[in-house]
């Protein structure tokens, strides 16, 4: 019973740091004027900040989102700064110092000092100062996310390719990220799919968390389309999407929808999902999944469609193609 206690009180306290808020304090000093600058957080350039005393202001941070800060504290200058506030940390103080022209984290650990780093080099031509300061922090921290997140953010931008080998130094744990994934599928050079490409087998949950698995569908075309619930094109649509499943021969093309929500849940519990009538599948890392990034969709909703020997016949995308689509769906003999 102590240990099901125990469990139960870490569970919950885990879910408490996940939801908290988090806030960033930014104490402006050094100003030669007694107008204090303002400031953009541009992951939320409409949030105004709240203010704690003459030269320090607060920035609320969602739960979830970036885990790198944006701020531009001078866009005439282009003088910004990042600040590191990932789901783990609550609250960090920033300081900036007009008069000298800094911008650093009250007692900053060593992420923060290596943001630090990076923003010192911002600009150069070759990058190879800041290509060391990266590399050095991701050979001594293989398993922290921040070595994946620089990896993706100008490490070797001008030789992509020389990342694949620091990928493969990154820890198991890392590999199973959904940004792993697409990090190493972007490196290798994906191609988009062409005419004639073969369909990707795939095992994904329906509604009732039963595995749809298309290796069932035999000698029938395939529309195969992606969307989501926070995607109002494919809300608007799926009235019309409906009318065109019901105006075609079914048993000859079987139609599959991939949702890209990010819960499932709401997927599940959607009004929109209730209005399909066909196989109704998630994927779990949405844009990040296998299939997105397998068949680079890039927007939603996006079609594509399949003969009755699993090829590529054509890609859509944007709802105004379904009328399109309609045509070639019932020209199929």
């Amino acid at each position: 019973m102590k240990r099901s206690f125990f469990l139960l009180t870490l569970t919950f306290y885990t879910f408490q740091i996940a939801n908290a808020q988090r806030t960033l304090a930014v104490r402006q000093v050094g100003l030669n004027t007694d107008t204090v600058p303002a400031l953009t957080l541009m992951d939320d350039p409409n949030q105004i900040p709240e203010r704690l005393n003459d030269s320090t202001i607060q920035f609320n941070v969602p739960p979830t989102g970036k885990e790198c800060l944006f701020i531009v504290i001078d866009a005439g200058t282009r003088w910004f700064t990042r600040v590191w506030i990932d789901s783990t940390i609550l609250h960090k103080e920033l300081i900036i110092n007009y008069s000298k022209g800094t911008a650093t984290v009250k007692d900053g650990n060593e992420t923060d000092k290596v943001l630090e780093k990076l923003l010192l080099v911002n600009g150069e031509e070759d990058g190879t100062e800041s290509d060391s300061v990266s590399t050095a922090y991701i050979a001594r921290h293989p398993d922290s996310f921040f070595s994946l997140w620089l990896v993706s953010h100008g490490l070797n931008r001008n030789h992509p390719k020389k990342n694949l080998p620091i990928l493969e130094s990154l820890s198991s744990r890392l590999k199973t990220y959904p940004e792993y994934r697409q990090m190493k599928a972007d490196i290798t050079g994906r191609k988009y799919p062409n005419i004639g490409d073969t369909f990707k087998e795939f095992a994904l949950p329906e509604k009732n968390d039963s595995l749809f698995d298309s290796n069932t569908i035999k000698n029938k075309w395939i529309l195969l389309d992606f969307w989501a619930t926070t995607c109002g094109p494919c809300i608007k649509s799926m009235d019309a999407y409906v009318s065109l499943y019901k105006a075609v021969d079914t048993s000859k093309i079987e139609f599959i929808s991939v949702s890209l929500d990010q819960k499932k849940d709401k997927w599940k519990n959607s009004e929109t999902t209730n209005k399909i009538i066909w196989h109704s599948v998630w994927e779990e890392d949405n844009f990040y999944g296998n299939l997105c990034l397998n068949y680079n969709v890039y927007s939603i909703p996006f079609f594509i469609l399949f003969d009755n020997e699993k090829k590529i016949v054509f890609i859509k995308d944007g709802a105004d193609e379904i009328e399109n689509i309609k045509k070639t769906l019932l020209s199929i003999k």
